[in-house]
């Protein structure tokens, strides 16, 4: 198993289960589970149900850090 597919294992996440469905067009589906796979591995999260669980502290702090990351201002 890939590093990007280790976090979206879990057949029985109700979290990923509502985002699956949400997602009609399976190329999009694809492409935005490894998206969410790949800022999960960033965030250093387990697993999405892990994620959608945290505290809204350290999501405060994830967000802060993603957008540090980036760089706004020159694009």
């Amino acid at each position: 198993m890939s590093n990007d597919e280790k976090h979206l294992e879990s057949k029985n996440s109700r979290a990923l289960h509502l985002f699956e469905s949400a997602i009609k067009s399976e190329a999009t589906k694809v492409q935005y589970k490894l998206i969410v796979s790949k800022f999960l591995d960033w965030a250093k999260v387990d697993d999405v149900d892990n994620f959608v669980a945290q505290d809204q502290k350290k999501l405060q702090i994830l967000n802060s850090q993603l957008e540090k990351s980036h760089d706004y201002g020159n694009t």
